[in-house]
């Protein structure tokens, strides 16, 4: 989770957009399911629980959210990196202290690829960011998100990589 939401465009005529799923030049490295993880029973669910989670938070609940909600929903490097952000999010007082959150609204989902163990999932929010309260329309803001969902050995689906479009 961060501080303020970052504004992207959709991918315009982008080989994604044809149907075809944009994949890493090098080869992944392969990620078992993690211990406690729940994951999803689809690439939509699961990458739409995780935006949700994602995107609404407020400053009594985001460490929380991170270190239990977002992690049992991932798997590999995104699953230690969201471990990572709950330890730094306990220790950061300015949550409190201004009393920041977080609100967002899925506008859209897209599944894409054929993979039948990885898919790339894209994710339309509206996200409204606050302190002590209040915001304004300069806090708010759409943004489209990239995910990528993998069926792991357990045979539920985990999200790999989730960040905004560039």
């Amino acid at each position: 989770l961060r501080d303020e939401p970052e504004t992207a465009s959709p991918p315009a005529d982008s080989a994604a957009g044809a149907g075809e799923e944009l994949m890493p030049a090098e080869d992944p490295q392969e990620v078992v399911a993690p211990s406690g993880g729940r994951g999803g029973a689809s690439p939509a669910q699961v990458v739409s629980l995780y935006a949700g989670a994602y995107a609404n938070w407020t400053w009594r609940d985001v460490a929380q959210k991170n270190g239990s909600v977002l992690a049992r929903l991932t798997a590999g490097e995104l699953r230690e990196a969201v471990r990572a952000n709950a330890r730094d999010l306990r220790a950061d007082t300015t949550l409190e202290r201004d009393r920041q959150a977080n609100k967002g609204k899925q506008l859209a989902l897209d599944v894409q690829g054929t993979d039948p163990d990885r898919r790339t999932v894209w994710v339309v929010l509206q996200e409204t960011a606050s302190a002590k309260g209040l915001s304004d329309l300069s806090d708010s803001g759409t943004t489209v998100y990239r995910g990528t969902a993998e069926r792991l050995d357990d045979r539920r689906w985990y999200v790999t990589a989730f960040e905004p479009a560039s």
